[in-house]
Order: structure tokens, then C-alpha cells, then sequence
């Protein structure tokens, strides 16, 4: 979903803010949403392991960052033991293959939005869309000294925000899988 096939769903009720103030904000509320859920899970390409190698480059999708890995696992979909580099760009495993133990590794990550990115993936809007307009009409509420500042439709905003950040994680909790959703976050 693009950023800007929103913005006038975002606009209403915003004292004529403009597109290029709305946008960022779109983005803001939909990068915390999937910060706060770990909504956005994703497998990436599987990586050949070569022998004694331990070190592994994550590569996320374009206009997008990795904040955890949730699994890395080989071929056979058998959990593979690794740590994850303090900044999440790679994973070190735990024992490098022998010469005769060639194989593929695959990380299930979760991801957000990156901060230049002009999309995100339509499952959360179509699911969440009340909540992620209203989390992007509260960071533009909060923005002060502008004429679509309002602290009162700030917090209103922000609570039906919370709210669907919440039911997400409650969801997640129940099993209920929503588009891409596939992990519980551990908070």
C-alpha cells in the first residue's frame, strides 16, 4: 500500500494540512504499529552455508529493516542455533558446517518499514486501517503550533491507535493469524 493512497483518508478532520506533512506521518504510524506488533514476519531467501563459516549477512527487502530474528532454519525446517548481531544485519551461528555438512539456512525476521520507504504491505492497512489513520491523524494532532494541532484529538487518536496495537497483540496471543502474521512477539 503506498503512503499516498491514504493520505485522504488521513487528511479529513486536519485543518487543511498538506500531503507532504501527511505523508511522514503515515509512515510514523504504521512503523510503530509494526515495531509495537511484530506484525510484519517474514522468511527470507535461503543463504548456502559454506564450511567453517558461522557469519551471515540478513538482506531484508528493499525500503525495509530488520528489529528481530524469530527462527533461522535449514532445509529440512529444523531449528538452527545462531545468535543475532547487536544491530540485526546478520546472524552468527552457533557451530560452522563440517566440509561435508553443505546446506541452506533460512531466518524467519521480523521487519518495519524503513524511515525513506513509500510503501507498506496491504495486510495491515486492510485489516487495521481505522487504527493506522488514527495513529497518523494523532502524530499530525500532536505536531505543535500548526493550524491542525489539537492535543484533545491528539489523545482520542492516539487511544484508538493503542487500542488496535493491542488487539493485534491479543490476536497474535489467540493464534489468529492475520496476512503475513505467523510469530508472537515475546515482550
Amino acid at each position: 500500500m503506498d503512503y499516498k493512497a491514504i493520505v485522504s483518508k488521513v487528511a479529513p478532520g486536519l485543518n487543511g494540512i498538506p500531503d507532504f506533512v501527511v505523508i511522514p506521518r503515515i509512515r510514523e504510524a504504521v512503523i510503530e504499529f509494526c515495531r509495537e506488533t511484530w506484525c510484519y514476519t517474514l522468511k527470507l531467501d535461503a543463504m548456502s552455508v559454506s564450511e567453517d563459516e558461522k557469519e551471515y549477512d540478513l538482506s531484508p527487502p528493499q525500503d525495509r529493516e530488520v528489529i528481530a530474528v524469530l527462527n533461522v532454519q535449514d532445509a529440512n525446517e529444523v531449528d538452527v542455533a545462531y545468535t543475532v548481531a547487536d544491530d540485526y544485519s546478520g546472524i552468527v551461528l552457533d557451530v560452522a558446517p563440517a566440509s561435508d555438512d553443505a546446506f541452506t539456512i533460512t531466518p524467519k525476521v521480523v521487519l518495519i518499514p524503513s524511515e525513506d520507504s513509500t510503501d507498506f504491505p496491504d495486510f495491515i492497512f486492510n485489516r487495521f486501517s481505522r487504527e493506522i489513520i488514527a495513529g497518523a491523524k494523532s502524530f499530525a494532532h500532536g505536531m505543535s503550533d500548526r493550524p491542525w494541532s489539537d492535543p484533545k484529538q491528539e489523545a482520542r487518536h492516539w487511544a484508538t491507535f493503542r487500542r488496535g496495537i493491542t488487539r493485534m497483540r491479543q490476536d497474535k496471543i489467540n493464534g489468529r493469524r492475520q496476512g503475513a502474521t505467523v510469530s508472537i512477539p515475546s515482550w
